[in-house]
Parts: structure tokens; sequence; C-alpha cells
């Protein structure tokens, strides 16, 4: 009995060391990693810094050119900007006239400057006006540059904001999706008249009667005659994965019931046939999508010229 009671503490004592050692070495090193991943993150550009941008960019184009509106803007710039900055914020108030009020601030780019600091660029829209009621609005707009800078407990404009000029065109030349194989004839008509019947449903028609149609209940709301179904311009019709499922890539034409205006919209349809009939079993979810940018495709023919030569 002794020795039984010997080893059996002595078993007990080994587990406790072993799971005390361990628990611990994790539990550290989790810490140790949360540790790592907030020294590595830039908090000049986290959600709350470009809130801070945004707030500032709305403040510093809105303006009152009265005595109080000058004391005023020295006072909010000063929320905002380090100590040594122009105080109005680089604006010349000595002859201003004209009021200023803000319109529209669209987030356009964040730019990583260095640890905990960035530029985060805004498209703004605001106006000028002059005071009285026959004074001329003048409507301006400016891609404005906002200075970010985090020191572990506030936000700050570390030097005066300036303007640049960002390109809106876009550079996506297509999304490519997998390649399926085309459906037979038969399929492909039958298909292609299911493809009015639901795009008017789902146009049109209360939820549940789009269910009726859907493979899932509730799989996707109606447009509640906010537009009207037109026509389906043109579609292709794909074999799915796997038997009896589809894929469907319509050109579908809506009509706006007030205006009479009719707009062109893709959808890609996933289809299944069940029981005789066709369902919509997912709407735009097609995955594996690639996309090509116009500046790649010219690189890549750029490289293959070079290796020509």
């Amino acid at each position: 009995m002794g020795v039984i009671s010997f080893w059996s503490l002595f078993s007990i004592m080994v587990l406790v060391v072993l799971v005390t050692m361990f628990g611990g070495s994790s539990s550290n090193a989790e810490i140790d990693y949360k540790k790592i991943l907030e020294a590595n993150k830039n908090h000049a550009t986290t959600d709350e810094a470009i809130q801070f941008a945004e707030n500032f960019t709305q403040d510093y184009f809105t303006w009152k050119a009265t005595d109080e509106g000058k004391n005023n803007r020295k006072s909010i710039m000063s929320k905002y900007m380090i100590e040594d900055l122009d105080d109005y914020g680089g604006i010349d108030f000595t002859n201003m006239k004209k009021n200023a009020v803000v319109r529209n601030v669209e987030l356009r780019q964040i730019e990583e400057k260095a640890k905990d600091v960035a530029h985060i660029t805004f498209y703004v829209e605001y106006e000028l006006k002059e005071s009285g009621e026959d004074a001329k609005t003048i409507k301006s707009e400016k891609y404005f540059v906002v200075p970010v800078a985090y020191d572990g407990k506030t936000y700050g404009v570390y030097e005066l904001p300036k303007f640049t000029f960002l390109e809106e065109a876009t550079t996506v030349k297509s999304v490519s999706t997998p390649k399926y194989k085309k459906a037979d004839t038969s399929e492909k008509n039958e298909i292609q008249e299911f493809l009015s019947t639901f795009f008017s449903s789902y146009a049109e028609d209360s939820q549940d009667k789009l269910n009726y149609l859907l493979y899932t209940e509730d799989l996707t709301p109606g447009l509640k005659q906010t537009v009207l179904f037109n026509q389906i311009k043109n579609s292709d019709i794909f074999l799915g994965e796997n038997e009896l499922e589809y894929l469907a890539v319509a050109e579908v034409i809506f009509k706006d019931p007030k205006s009479d205006i009719s707009f062109a919209t893709n959808y890609q349809l996933n289809l299944v046939k069940r029981e005789g009939r066709y369902m919509v079993a997912g709407i735009d979810d097609i995955a594996n999508k690639q996309v090509e940018t116009i500046e790649e495709t010219e690189e890549e023919n750029n490289n293959e010229g070079e290796k020509e030569e």
C-alpha cells in the first residue's frame, strides 16, 4: 500500500508540473502573439484614423467669413493639428469674404508613410458663397491629403494638408470565370424561357410568388416593382458541375416605371432542375473569379517584346 501511495502521489505531482509548464507556455505564446500583432499594426490606417481624417476634412472646408467665424476656425483646427502649424490650417483669411460648406467627402486612398504615420486622401466637394441672397455659389472639387499620426493616445494632423490628383478611370480589364461547357440546344431553349419567367417575377411579384421559383425560400428578395422587367437581351447557358445543374449568364433589360428609362443589367444565375422544373439556387455567387488589369496586360506585352528583341 505504501509503494502504491508513493507512486500515485509522485505521478500526480509530475502531471501537475507538466500541465503548469505547458499550459503556461501556451498562454504566454498567445499573449506574445497578440503583442506582436499590435506592435506591427499601423494605427494611422485604422478605421478610427480614417474617421478622424474625415472629420478634419469636413471642418477644414467649412467656415464663416466673419470675425467670430475666424476665431471659431482657430479653435476647431487646434483640436486636430499639432502645435506650430498655421492657426487656420493654411488658408489665408486676411481678406476672406466667402463662406464655405462641405457637400460630399469620399475616401479615395490610404498610404502608409512610417510607423503610425499615414496620408489619407479624400475626394471633397464643397461650395463657396458670399453673404447676401443674390450672391453667386461657386462649386469646387479637390483631392485632399490629410497627414495623420498616432502617438499611442490620440490622432493628430502633423503637417499642413495638401492637394493631389487621382485618375479615376478604372484599370480593370476583365473578370474571368471558370470554363463551363455549353448546354445543348433543347436545354438552352427551356432555360431561356424560364429566365423570362424568373426575372419578371423577380421584378414585379410578391416574395411568396417569387419563392416558388427559388430552390431555397427567401434566397433573394424581389425588386418590389421598383423596376419592371422588359426583356432578356442575350444569354448563355452552361452545364454546371453536377448533373441537372446549370449556369445562366444573362443581360437583362429593366424599365423604371416612373420615367420609362431602360437599364441594361448583368446577372449570373445558378440553376437546378428538380421534378421537371427549373429553380434558381444562387445569384452572382460564382467562385474562383480572376481579375485582370490593363497595366498587367500592357506590362506582359512589353516584357514579351523585350524577350523577342
